[in-house]
């Protein structure tokens, strides 16, 4: 005869009895943040505790399981409808686990077939109405992309986290879209920031994107960077352009690195450790053409540690945007026309993603990542804005690149 069901749960109140202090207890339980006293005004308590109903507690191997869980040997579970622990944990003899060709029915007894209203998927009863993992169907688990996986009346709504919108309707694709940056729903779905604008911090803005910006040219090659600056200085607080590698102290100002050139850099190694320095720093260093096409690109750490992201050569017949693998990403921000004469006819290196390549299948923005930082590099001449080489929504690129 099965056991009558027994539960063992840990509790947040019995969590708060243990925090409080006993005999001897090197505790003050009345000075707010410590263990055992009243939380701090703000919500706080020393490191290692949590405020709970104004007290803090120290949780530190605490198991507190989700409501209408007990906490088993297996782990948190529901004794109702899982069959290794039904009716109550199992506790070796066998008589909490149910038989081969059995399901734990969702009151806690094992039977061949599952209660009205629940469903049998892969030998666990669930209610398939509110299943995130079953939603409507067994084993059809909605999408938990920056969101809480929900499933309502079988069908599936994420809850999205915050700044995450889902703005296609697709519960595929969970809370897919950045609203703190996504020009086309800023703030909130829909919202698409007027032509000259950008979204930042969920606002579209007519001003910078409160980055200094340095614009890094292995040679000089005026029109290319006065093109160049005049294009940025909209997205930015400051936009300054040199030519060789910067000094250390030239870039203790600096949020943001575009290095491209139209010929060898002057000094290849030295601007390949400089701003593999300043990468693992900050960030925020974008590389393009044709320093991605490892013709005449960084040397030093840059190219030895593998910060680079693009390899091969490059093609001067006319391509434009083609597929874009990710069309959620900020990357892509105010990006839908893009035609160039210069591109990228490599390939993703070192662990790069293509996000989106041209019409030819080669690629023109790749992401990575790279010692805890963002990576980016773009398949494209920066400085064709002004000899022709490119049209369309060049800037939008370039920006997005930068401040990814």
């Amino acid at each position: 005869m099965r056991k009558e069901r027994s539960t063992v749960t840990t509790t947040l109140a019995l969590a708060i009895l243990l925090a409080a202090p006993g005999c001897g207890s090197e505790y003050v339980p009345d000075e707010e943040g410590t263990k055992g006293g009243p939380c701090r005004t703000d919500g706080t308590c020393d490191a290692g505790l949590e405020c709970i109903s104004d007290i803090c507690v120290d949780l530190t191997g605490v198991v507190i399981c989700s409501p209408g869980q007990v906490e088993c040997a297996s782990g948190c579970t529901d004794t109702d409808v899982d069959p290794g622990n039904c009716g109550g944990c199992e506790d070796g003899s066998g008589d909490y686990t149910c038989l081969a060709g059995e399901v734990c029915d969702g009151t806690g007894s094992c039977a061949l077939s599952c209660q009205d209203g629940l469903t049998d998927c892969s030998g666990v009863c669930t209610d398939t109405r509110y299943d995130p993992d079953n939603c409507n169907v067994c084993e059809y688990a909605c999408d938990a992309t920056n969101a809480t996986a929900a499933c309502v009346l079988g069908v599936c709504m994420p809850v999205c986290e915050a700044g995450f919108g889902d703005c296609d309707t697709d519960p595929d694709t969970g809370c897919e879209t950045d609203l703190m940056t996504d020009e086309q729903s800023c703030g909130f779905c829909g919202n698409e920031c007027p032509a000259g604008t950008f979204c930042e911090g969920s606002a579209c803005s007519t001003g910078s994107s409160s980055m200094d910006l340095l614009i890094v040219t292995g040679n000089a090659s005026g029109a290319f960077e006065t093109c160049l600056v005049a294009g940025l200085t909209p997205y930015f607080d400051s936009v300054t352009s040199i030519v060789g590698p910067p000094t250390p102290a030239e870039l203790v100002a600096i949020d943001a690195v575009l290095v491209y050139n139209n010929g060898d850099h002057t000094d290849p190694v030295a601007m390949g450790n400089v701003l593999a320095d300043f990468f693992d720093a900050k960030g925020h260093v974008v590389e393009a053409l044709y320093g991605t096409t490892g013709l005449d690109g960084m040397a030093g750490r840059w190219a030895s540690d593998g910060y680079a992201l693009l390899g091969g050569s490059y093609n001067t017949a006319s391509v434009s945007l083609g597929t874009i693998a990710e069309p959620a990403s900020p990357l892509m921000d105010g990006v839908s026309v893009f035609v160039t004469t210069r591109s990228c006819t490599g390939g993703p290196i070192n662990g790069g993603i293509v996000v989106a390549s041209y019409t030819n299948g080669q690629p023109l923005v790749v992401r990575g990542t790279k010692n805890g930082h963002n990576r980016v590099d773009l398949g494209m001449f920066p400085g064709g804005c002004n000899g022709g080489y490119w049209t369309g929504d060049g800037f939008d690129l370039i920006r997005n690149a930068l401040t990814y």
